[in-house]
């Protein structure tokens, strides 16, 4: 059995993060309609890069940049992994996500809510005035 190079299941998993970042980016649009709707879609992002791998894994063996970059991932007798092998493999996806899921709603839920609505227009019009010429 041959296995991956470092750099190639790094290349992969930056074409993983390519594929599905624009998803995420899509969760935050209803998040700056509401507050309550930005918690919830922050654990669905939370969810999102683990369910991504877990079903990839589990269906195919690999996920979408793996198999551009033909990357197996396999059990010891040489077969794709099942369902139940990707959970056990990509359960420290989940770990590492809560934390970040935490914070993030930590964090939105001590705005107080009359500032989360001109949020995102203030720094919009921060960022503006930063670039216009003096």
């Amino acid at each position: 059995m041959i296995y991956a190079k470092f750099w190639r299941r790094i290349i992969a998993h930056i074409i993983d993060f390519i594929i599905i970042f624009p998803v995420m980016a899509l969760l935050f649009v209803p998040g700056s309609i509401s507050k309550s709707l930005a918690l919830l879609f922050t654990v669905a992002q939370g969810f999102l890069c683990f369910l991504y791998t877990y079903y990839y894994h589990g269906k195919y063996g690999q996920t979408i940049g793996k198999r551009w970059l033909k990357i197996m991932v396999l059990t010891t007798n040489g077969s794709p992994i099942s369902f139940v092998h990707s959970i056990r493999r990509n359960i420290i996806l989940f770990i590492e996500s809560i934390p970040w899921t935490l914070c993030t709603i930590i964090a939105i839920s001590r705005i107080p809510t009359y500032q989360y609505y001109t949020l995102h227009g203030h720094v919009y019009n921060q960022l503006e005035r930063s670039l216009r010429p003096e």
